[in-house]
């Protein structure tokens, strides 16, 4: 697993997400995440791709889906049922 898992965070993943990547998305990720920027660009260049940015008060980090569970999910199904 530790492999697969080095092999993902170092493969350059943004030729997959804007040429490959055509169908609606969901993108999570909040204020307090490292990962926010990167998260608006893979918003930017897909396609129907929403992007859910949780505020601080919300939780917005990397593991928003634990810290607010019950707006991710509401988020997750409304995304699902647009």
């Amino acid at each position: 697993m530790g492999r697969v898992l080095f092999n993902h965070t170092v493969n350059d993943w943004r030729d997959v997400v804007r040429r490959k990547i055509d169908i609606p998305a969901a993108v999570f990720s909040g204020d307090e995440s490292n990962n926010l920027a990167s998260q608006r660009w893979a918003q930017s260049v897909m396609p129907n791709a929403k992007l859910y940015a949780y505020t601080s008060a919300e939780q917005g980090d990397h593991f928003l889906m634990f810290k607010n569970p019950v707006k991710f999910v509401g988020d997750v199904r409304a995304f699902l049922e647009r």
